[in-house]
């Protein structure tokens, strides 16, 4: 019998904390958004490095509570190429710098965007083999920014007051979230 030994390396890539702030934190519901992030992740002193293409995935999402698994707006990856494919050399900092990218906020409301979160992975197709590890849990690697929506619920109150005023002299139909005013 014939015996094949195959060895598959894998470098363990240890991350001890992610920093991610908003460089301004008011949002607008019902479309899409330009945000920016400063964005960094530390490495343990023992951790190895690792270089590559598409190595790191930053996913985005907003939430009306940090502390469910509540999320909308999901982008899997709001890093762009160069970003995704940062060298990390051992035991040093990841600095991602600033994040900018546009998140499509069309289909949700302030109630549902109180908050952006942000978690790092590793990329879904890097050219390097390795194990990313948060230490000393995933949460580590999950940061989030409080946000400051406006949007329709504003202009709806303010609608709303308007008319009790003088509604006899108006006549409109208004639609939100699939319920309509007459």
């Amino acid at each position: 019998m014939k015996r094949i030994w195959v060895y598959i390396s894998f470098t363990d890539v240890v991350l001890v904390e992610l920093l991610a702030t908003l460089a301004e934190n008011g949002i607008s519901e019902g479309e899409e958004n330009r945000l920016v992030l400063s964005s960094s992740a530390k490495a343990d002193p023992s951790s190895r490095g690792v270089a590559g293409d598409g190595l790191w995935a930053l996913e985005a999402w907003v939430t009306p509570d940090v502390t469910t698994n509540v999320r909308y707006a999901v982008q899997s990856q709001i890093l762009n190429s160069v970003q995704s494919g940062k060298t990390l050399n051992p035991g040093a900092s990841l600095l991602f710098g600033d994040v900018a990218y546009t998140h499509d906020l069309t289909d949700v409301t302030c109630e549902q965007a109180k908050n952006l979160c942000v978690q790092l992975m590793k990329g879904p197709a890097p050219t390097a083999d390795f194990n990313l590890i948060a230490s000393p849990n995933p949460s580590v690697l999950k940061v989030c920014n409080p946000l400051k929506c406006s949007g329709m619920q504003g202009f709806f109150f303010w609608f709303v007051c308007f008319c009790l005023r003088d509604c006899e002299n108006i006549n409109v139909n208004l639609t939100i979230n699939n319920l309509i005013f007459t």
